[in-house]
């Protein structure tokens, strides 16, 4: 493991997701699988968004934000991908959270299947606790 050359990089782009920006965060850096960047693109917030990702790229050296030098989500998806030092490359969004085992399950189908492409599926979590 190397964080000037990861094997994941996951990008998200954020705009005005100060509400569940954290929870997203948090749930990468309990990965069981630490061979990770994760760079947060931050797409013309007027909301805490910025601070929120700036405060956990000061305090994890794995986590980096950025602006977005154009506008929506497809931009700052494109700025993340030119940033990437990953031999793989993922997306989430702003307001997913993902299983710990998220990136071993992932990257050991990959490695194992020898693959390009390992993807999988989700589950949509309600306020009121169903799925």
């Amino acid at each position: 493991m190397s964080v000037d050359n990861p094997e994941v990089t996951l990008i998200v782009p954020a705009r005005d997701s100060s509400a569940y920006l954290g929870k997203c965060i948090e749930s990468v850096l309990k990965q069981k699988y630490t061979d990770w960047e994760l760079i947060i693109i931050n797409d013309n917030s007027v909301d805490d968004t910025p601070s929120i990702a700036v405060s956990y790229a000061e305090g994890e050296p794995r986590i980096y934000a950025y602006d977005s030098p154009g506008s929506g989500v497809s931009s700052a998806r494109n700025y993340g991908m030119r940033l990437a030092r990953g031999r793989y490359i993922g997306f989430l969004d702003a307001d997913d959270s993902v299983d710990p085992d998220y990136l071993s399950v992932l990257v050991g189908n990959a490695h194992e299947e020898n693959a390009d492409i390992s993807q999988c599926s989700f589950c949509l979590l309600y306020r009121d606790g169903r799925k």
